[in-house]
């Protein structure tokens, strides 16, 4: 999330919110673990206003960048997502059987909701399902991407 790095993002957040109405309390922002690789003080710092706004957090496709624990469990972080790679090779490959689990136990132990993505198969969703059964699965196996306008009706929508 680049935009992250901005100087005034916590107020363009908060003027959007404003601006649309919408509740901060149903927008999760993603984040990459490389978010936190320069300056962990002012993504705090940043992540707490945005909190303090009602905005959550996920930690997408974990295990696949900058991994420092110690750094990790300072984020205010609501979610943690196991990166796609992991999953899809989950059922049949132990190492990344073994990563899975390692990710769910790092969510379970941050207080944190589990989301698997990459679930693409009935065999995803049953390892899953059999071995995490508190883990949200999100994957092609429950539906492809939509365009906005699916969701919303153009003519009452804030982004116009």
């Amino acid at each position: 999330m680049k935009h992250f790095a901005e100087d005034d993002f916590v107020a363009a957040v908060e003027n959007l919110l404003a601006a649309s109405e919408f509740p901060a309390k149903l927008l999760t922002l993603e984040l990459t673990e490389s978010v936190s690789a320069d300056n962990l003080e002012t993504v705090i710092e940043k992540m707490q206003a945005l909190r303090s706004l009602g905005c959550t957090f996920s930690l997408d496709d974990f295990g696949t960048g900058y991994s420092s624990l110690s750094r990790l469990q300072r984020l205010p972080i609501s979610e943690v997502k196991i990166d796609r790679s992991f999953v899809l090779l989950a059922p049949n490959e132990p190492m990344n059987a073994n990563i899975v689990e390692m990710v769910v136990r790092i969510g379970d132990t941050m207080g944190a909701r589990v989301v698997a993505e990459g679930v693409e198969t009935q065999v995803h969703a049953d390892f899953l399902a059999a071995w995490h059964p508190h883990v949200c699965l999100q994957g092609y196996f429950f539906g492809i991407p939509q365009p906005i306008e699916t969701f919303i009706d153009p003519e009452e929508s804030v982004l116009n």
